[in-house]
């Protein structure tokens, strides 16, 4: 169940890259395209991060000594390279969202 729901995010990530692409062109450049831009290249190289998974950093950082201790190649492993990628490319899409809409003002106002 748990590698269905990975695979289910990874092509849902896939079809928010090639919405983060397409949203610039449909509504004429309104906002700040680049941040859509910069949301689907992060959501782009996420895809390719996906498979590797890194150690922990709570383990990594963790003391390694005492009568539990496990090797390193036997400590839990997770994929947050890929998750923290694609949360960011969320982020900016978030914000151009936001700019599309005009809840982000583009320019400064004087007061």
């Amino acid at each position: 169940m748990d590698r269905n729901l990975g695979v289910f995010n990874l092509f849902c990530n896939a079809g928010l890259c090639l919405l983060a692409i397409v949203l610039p062109l449909t509504t004429n450049f309104i906002g700040i395209p680049a941040l859509a831009f910069i949301a689907a290249a992060l959501l782009l190289s996420s895809l390719f991060l996906y498979r590797i998974k890194v150690m922990d950093l709570r383990t990594r950082l963790a003391s390694n000594d005492g009568r539990r201790a496990l090797p390193p190649d036997a400590q839990g492993k997770t994929r947050w390279p890929y998750t923290l990628i694609y949360v960011l490319g969320y982020v900016f899409m978030a914000i151009y969202i936001a700019t599309i809409n005009g809840t982000v003002p583009l320019e400064p106002t004087l007061r």
